[in-house]
């Protein structure tokens, strides 16, 4: 008997969390089927990793829960007003889910700017990678977002900061054509001669040196190539 009260009680307060989640989550997360809510709650993936020099890697996170899940969409939407309510309830803002990054990077990939803000004030991590997704000044700057790319820099984002896989804020940008963040990032120290070897992952061509002038030059953006020159970038 003692067991059965037990069972009923762990089934009636996952019910409740998942109404308290659909109450506040943004349309997309209230457009999910019971089976994939479900499944939220056994997810268990982590990242992990340690810091070491310029090669950043995810600390150990733990498993990802429906509240973080409807986070990280109500920062792809902007909704601060969920922001602030699912964070009130317990969700992580430092999460990370594999495919979408974090809730930051999210809002920082999409140029969310007061979401970013509202999450650095909640205590964002501005400087968390998350493999596969960068970190948010990464994705601020390849996208092109200045002034969410200009917010993370005056909030403690480290603007030469490495993610493997995603090189820097400043390859990025460059890589894209973003000339306004360039040239940001430029005026705020970046160093335009950085280089990180990408592995290609093929036996007959290993990998290369990108930096942000290689980047430049393979994009065929010239105006970015005639500032990185300007700011001293070698050939």
């Amino acid at each position: 008997m003692k067991s059965t009260i037990t069972e009923a009680a762990a089934a009636i307060a996952a019910s409740v969390v998942v109404l308290i989640v659909l109450s506040v989550a943004p349309v997309r997360a209230v457009a999910q089927s019971g089976n994939s809510i479900a499944t939220s709650f056994q997810n268990s993936g982590q990242n992990s990793g340690q810091n070491s020099g310029s090669r950043p890697k995810e600390n150990q996170r733990r498993s990802s829960t429906t509240l973080d899940r409807a986070l990280v969409e109500a920062a792809e939407s902007g909704d601060v007003s969920a922001l602030d309510k699912l964070l009130g309830i317990g969700a992580d803002v430092n999460c990370a889910l594999s495919g979408d990054g974090s809730p930051l990077i999210v809002a920082a990939r999409r140029g969310r700017l007061a979401a970013v803000r509202a999450l650095l004030d909640r205590g964002a991590d501005p400087n968390m990678p998350v493999t596969g997704d960068g970190n948010p000044l990464i994705m601020a700057a390849r996208e092109g977002h200045e002034d969410v790319t200009a917010l993370l820099l005056d909030r403690g984002a480290n603007i030469d900061q490495v993610v493997p896989g995603d090189e820097n804020a400043l390859i990025q940008a460059s890589g894209q054509g973003q000339l306004q963040v360039v040239k940001l990032l430029i005026s705020r120290g970046a160093d335009v001669n950085v280089r990180v070897w990408v592995d290609r992952g093929s036996q007959r061509l290993a990998g290369e040196w990108r930096t942000p002038l290689s980047m430049a030059r393979k994009g065929g953006h010239q105006a970015v190539i005639a500032v990185l020159l300007a700011a001293g970038a070698r050939e």
